[in-house]
């Protein structure tokens, strides 16, 4: 009788190495998808600062109240923050007070850098000059995608159009994979 025992090696082997095969294709797959996941994020990252950038260079100046950039784009559950610029127009010192207020508040919630409130602290302007802060936009992870909810901030104490609206667009995270 001849012995089969070198064929079932054979198979046993055969088995062991497609298995190896699979599990260092995959492996080598989520890898790659994790390191095109960290790029694309790093490269929104980067367009994002770069338009701040390019924003504040070019702004309008021409309003007492200027929100940079005017329009952003924040997952679900994520946060942001953006510039406000306040310019004092009239001919004497001014103290003014910024206000924001969610125009959604179960789903968004806007609040300034300095107070970690909707109300700003009190600021002393000369006049011809210029304040800037921080504009927290944060969205709950209920936010729907697509929806576009609005920051609504008040400006008290200046002279001219004291009031600017954030638009805020919930997306979801995108990635190659």
């Amino acid at each position: 009788m001849r012995s089969k025992k070198g064929a079932v090696e054979l198979s046993m082997s055969t088995i062991i190495i497609i298995i190896l095969g699979v599990t260092l294709l995959s492996l080598g797959l989520l890898w790659v998808r994790g390191t095109f996941s960290k790029i694309t994020d790093i490269s929104k990252s980067s367009f994002e600062q770069a338009d701040a950038a390019i924003s504040e260079i070019f702004q309008d100046v021409d309003s007492p109240l200027v929100i940079s950039p005017p329009q952003i784009s924040i997952p679900q559950g994520g946060a942001d923050q953006v510039n406000v610029l306040i310019t004092n127009e009239q001919a004497d010192d001014a103290q003014f007070v910024a206000k924001v207020k969610s125009l959604d508040p179960g789903v968004l919630e806007c609040s300034f850098a300095d107070t970690k409130t909707g109300t700003s602290k009190t600021y002393s302007l000369p006049s011809g000059r210029q304040a800037k802060f921080g504009l927290i936009v944060d969205v709950k992870p209920e936010g729907k995608i697509g929806k576009l909810l609005v920051c609504d901030v008040e400006v008290t104490g200046l002279t001219g159009d004291t009031s600017e609206q954030l638009s805020v667009i919930v997306s979801k995270e995108k990635g190659l994979f």
